[in-house]
């Protein structure tokens, strides 16, 4: 289970843990670096002088640094005892200013990187230094001491030595001449996974039924977030979120395309595409010089003025209106994962390739053939774990050995537990406990090895220590309905609903020489947060004239300062396939409140004792709510949210945000069947069965293709 707490990551050795901290407050942060015997290290470099600049180049002698006021006090706290070692090598860096657009100038991103990039975005992190440390002295000319034959003795607030002394330029320890050659701008590569929950891979799930080596690999070389947030619990939305840096609500694509799902009220109304006036990562990256290739999985329009190849990515391999495969002779209406795909973007194969396999070498083909002298982004989006639930044969054989090795065949009474109806029929909702599913397995583990294969190709090539590698999903796992085909437990819910098992994702970033392997980060992040940072890391300027949402979160990985916002919001105006109620939310730190828009009912929730969000606290903390609900309205009319719309052939009206009846009702609503569960999870024990899963084609199947 999660630990939530309010400080922000540790990007060095030491796990960080983090919240949402208050708009323009600086959080309490911890130190991003690590200890290395005596010395102190960031992110693995030997660290010096985070404050300085340019214009305050610090003091250097035989490649050792003096420091002085505020500089030298935020090492003292580190090193309180005396020692020779505590002299640190100095590291060639230069801090990346930006210009007045908040983008970072490109022949500045080099060396270290400690300093992080700033943008305009309205979240950036506080520049305020943590209030402990702002009781020292801020002088930061001057000098702090003197040395000779770099010997020298560590003495709090500064370092003493003797002999002569100079104030000079950052320079290495064995180069004291010219000045550093700028490294290039780093790649990126995006790896977008489709309905793959947080639950499904080892690294967050040890005892998970599938086996995920390589996604577990590029978690233990990076950063892994335990508070990833999509920002929606179905894919266009997220998908647009992820390429614009924006709230889906702000584009008025709220569902998926091709939706539409009507019961007690009908749905919003909302665009079936991105609108082309939204400025795209593509598009800022490639404005910076940067190379934009797309793999994959679109999903964000029918027409082909919509699709990857005009929307900012030069080179569009798979890409089209469809959001779920299309292959199979004759191209079925659940279409599949084998050739012939049925894809006008994409060649057929021979026959038996399937799909996931074949999208990996596509994007490995284009990593062989990128222009190395220029930076680049790949965008690599699998349509696994979408459904229809279709694997190798031999893989799928592999996992009937295992489940029959474990004794865990899977059983229909004990797959399953009740969750709540919305829907206007009688058959009881479902959902999966147990992960013990074949064939996803074998979707999982084909998933893993494509991963493994680009990840393989970047090093081959040189590509990696210079390359970027960010790893996400677009909503959770499938376990409500369509199968069903794994479950999210200890997180409710799953795709389609905003409880945590619809939205909670797996998060990785891997970035060479600056984020510490093995690091994990609770501060709470977002879809919306991939373009800001990709636009600092690119030196491109967000679009003027238009809310960026997402924060930079470069600071956070470089630095440790968590996103300077005070929420995360989510809007979700449907009845989703899966059987999830029309709802927002939003988390502030630790609490999430649900509203339901049919009738504005709340749910309130404390996500560090009740990650599984089976305990509403509306009723006792009604100040809390009267709070929240504020803030979560108040981001309605910035956003311009939409609501449900009252049955065309009449009825009574939904719920609207100004209504009063809501105050009320959120003192006394629980809810009903989905008690169930913990019913089935304390009957097996605390920790439950470990290996959650379902019985392929069981529960309601009620559903559109392309969801």
């Amino acid at each position: 289970m999660d630990t939530i707490t309010n400080n922000a990551c540790v990007t060095g050795s030491v796990t960080g843990s983090g919240g949402l901290q208050t708009a323009g407050r600086g959080a309490k942060r911890p130190y991003p670096f690590s200890h290395e015997g005596n010395a102190l290290h960031a992110n693995g470099v030997p660290f010096v002088s985070p404050g300085s600049s340019p214009r305050d180049p610090g003091y250097s002698w035989f490649g050792y640094s003096a420091l002085k006021g505020r500089d030298s006090a935020r090492l003292s706290r580190p090193f309180r005892a005396l020692r020779l070692s505590s002299l640190l090598p100095r590291v060639s860096r230069t801090r990346p200013w930006a210009d007045e657009s908040g983008a970072v100038g490109a022949a500045s991103l080099h060396a270290s990187w400690l300093n992080g990039y700033r943008t305009a975005s309205s979240c950036d992190a506080p520049k305020s230094r943590p209030s402990e440390l702002s009781s020292h002295s801020p002088t930061r000319r001057g000098i702090s001491g003197f040395g000779i034959s770099g010997f020298g003795i560590y003495l709090g607030f500064g370092i003493l030595g003797f002999g002569i002394f100079g104030r000079g330029e950052l320079t290495p320890a064995s180069v004291a001449t010219s000045a550093p050659r700028p490294s290039p701008r780093p790649n990126i590569v995006v790896i977008l996974a489709d309905d793959y929950g947080i639950m499904d891979l080892g690294c967050y799930n040890p005892k998970t039924f599938y086996e995920t080596p390589n996604l577990d690999r590029l978690a233990r070389q990076g950063v892994r977030f335990t508070n990833g947030y999509a920002a929606c619990p179905v894919c266009s939305p997220t998908r647009f979120s992820l390429m614009t840096g924006r709230y889906p609500v702000r584009g008025a694509l709220t569902d998926f395309i091709a939706g539409k799902r009507t019961a007690k009220f009908k749905y919003a109304e909302y665009n079936e595409f991105m609108p082309l006036d939204e400025y795209t990562l593509a598009q800022g990256l490639r404005t910076a010089g940067y190379q934009t290739l797309f793999v994959g999985k679109w999903h964000l329009g029918d027409a082909e003025k919509y699709w990857p190849e005009n929307r900012g990515f030069d080179i569009n391999v798979g890409g089209f209106a469809a959001g779920s495969p299309k292959g199979g002779k004759g191209g079925t209406f659940t279409g599949g994962y084998f050739t012939p795909y049925n894809n006008p973007r994409l060649k057929d194969g021979p026959p038996g390739e399937f799909l996931t396999d074949r999208l990996a070498t596509e994007a490995i083909n284009l990593l062989r053939h990128v222009d190395k002298t220029k930076p680049f982004i790949l965008y690599n989006c699998f349509y696994s774990v979408h459904t229809p639930l279709q694997a190798p044969e031999a893989t799928i054989e592999k996992y009937k050995q295992k489940a029959k090795k474990l004794g865990i065949a899977g059983d229909k009474n004990k797959d399953y537990a009740a969750e709540e109806q919305v829907w206007p029929v009688k058959q009881q909702r479902k959902v999966r406990v147990v992960q013990t599913h074949v064939v996803y397995a074998a979707m999982v583990e084909e998933m893993d090895k494509a991963t493994g294969r680009i990840l393989d190709a970047l090093t081959e090539l040189g590509l990696a220590e210079n390359t970027i590698v960010i790893f996400t999903s677009d909503n959770g796992g499938l376990s409500t309905s369509e199968g069903s085909p794994t479950s999210n437990l200890p997180y409710r819910g799953g795709k389609g609903w905003v409880y945590e098992g619809g939205i909670r994702e797996p998060w990785f970033i891997r970035w060479p020489g600056v984020v510490q392997p093995g690091t994990t980060c609770d501060t709470p992040i977002m879809s919306i947060d991939l373009l800001p940072t990709a636009f600092a890391l690119a030196g491109a300027p967000l679009p003027k004239g238009r809310a960026i949402d997402g924060c930079n979160l470069v600071p956070l990985l470089t630095r440790g300062e968590a996103p300077a916002r005070d929420a995360l919001f989510w809007h979700y105006p449907h009845y989703s396939n899966q059987g999830g109620f029309p709802a927002s939310a939003v988390r502030m730190g630790d609490w999430k409140l649900i509203q339901r828009l049919e009738d504005g009912r709340v749910e309130l929730f404390n996500l560090r004792d009740d990650i599984g969000e089976r305990n509403n606290l509306a009723a006792k903390e009604p100040a809390r709510v009267v709070q929240m609900r504020a803030r979560l309205h108040a981001w309605y009319k910035e956003t311009g949210a939409r609501f449900l719309r009252p049955l065309d052939n009449g009825g009574p009206a939904p719920w609207r945000p100004d209504d009063d009846a809501d105050t009320a009702a959120a003192a006394d609503f629980q809810p009903g069947p989905s008690m169930l569960i913990t019913d089935f999870l304390a009957n097996l024990g605390a920790a439950a069965n470990p290996r959650w899963s379902c019985i392929f084609a069981d529960g309601p199947i009620a559903w559109n293709y392309d969801d």
